[in-house]
C-alpha cells in the first residue's frame, strides 16, 4: 500500500505543487490587499502577533503546546513551510520529527496520517493525495498529540527566557534567537524578519554541540 501510495503521490505531486503554489500566491495577494482599514491579514484572523521576535516566539510556543499545526504552519518562514511540503512529497517525515524514528514506525505514521487526511484528499479516500499542505501539517501535529509526543524539540513545561538575541545573516537580513527553558535541555527558537516587518520562525534547536537537534532550519537556506 505504501509503495502504491508513493507512486500515486509522485504522479500527482506536480498537480499538488501547482495547487499549493496557487494557494500560496492567492494568500500572498490577499495579504497585500488585506492590510487596509477594516481588513485583517491571515495572521490577524488566526490571532498571531508577528510584530516582534519575542511575540512571534511566544505565539509559536503556545501553538506547539496546543498541538495547533495550522497556527504553527503560518508562524513559519516560507522556506520552512516548504520543508514540510518536501517531507510529505518524499514520504520522509524524519526532518520534521525532531528525533530519530525507525522506518517501520515512520511508514505506520504515514498510514495513520493518510487515514486522518482522507476527507481532504482528491477522491475523499486516499489521504496520501492531499493537495494542501496545511491539512497535512495539522494532521501531523494532531497525530503526535494522540501519541503523547510533539514534533518540535523543546524542554518540558517550556518558557521563554530573557530577550531576543539579534544578529544579521550574510545577506544582511535580521535574525533573532529566543531561548526556551524548562525541564530538560534548553532550546532556541530561530526567527527571521520579513520585508514587511513580520517575524516568523525558521526552526528550533535543542541542546548544543554534537548532541544538538535542529527542527527545520537554524539559518536561512
Amino acid at each position: 500500500m505504501i509503495r502504491l501510495a508513493a507512486i500515486a503521490l509522485g504522479a500527482v505531486w506536480m498537480t499538488g505543487a501547482a495547487a499549493t503554489w496557487t494557494a500560496a500566491t492567492g494568500i500572498a495577494a490577499a495579504q497585500a490587499t488585506a492590510d487596509g482599514p477594516g481588513r485583517q491579514t491571515i495572521y490577524e484572523r488566526l490571532g498571531l502577533d508577528l510584530s516582534t521576535a519575542q511575540s512571534a516566539a511566544e505565539a509559536f510556543l503556545a501553538a506547539v503546546e496546543a498541538h495547533d499545526g495550522l497556527a504553527v504552519y503560518f508562524l513559519l518562514d516560507p522556506q520552512s513551510r516548504m520543508a514540510i511540503a518536501d517531507a510529505w512529497r518524499r514520504l520522509n517525515l524524519q526532518p520534521l520529527l525532531g528525533q530519530e524514528v525507525d522506518r517501520d514506525e515512520m511508514l505506520q505514521m504515514f498510514d495513520d496520517l493518510a487515514a486522518m487526511n482522507a476527507e481532504e484528499s482528491i477522491d475523499g479516500t486516499n489521504g496520501y493525495l492531499v493537495l494542501d499542505i496545511f491539512s497535512a501539517a495539522d494532521a501531523l501535529f494532531r497525530l503526535r498529540a494522540q501519541q503523547g509526543d510533539s514534533i518540535v524539540p523543546l524542554p518540558g513545561h517550556p518558557q521563554i527566557a530573557g530577550g531576543t538575541q539579534f544578529r544579521p545573516d550574510e545577506d544582511g537580513r535580521q535574525l533573532g534567537d529566543v531561548r526556551v527553558t524548562g525541564d530538560g535541555e534548553d532550546a532556541v527558537i530561530h526567527l527571521i524578519v520579513s520585508a514587511r516587518g513580520r517575524w516568523r520562525v525558521l526552526g528550533v534547536t535543542q541542546g548544543s554541540g554534537d548532541d544538538a537537534v535542529t527542527w527545520l532550519n537554524a539559518e536561512p537556506q
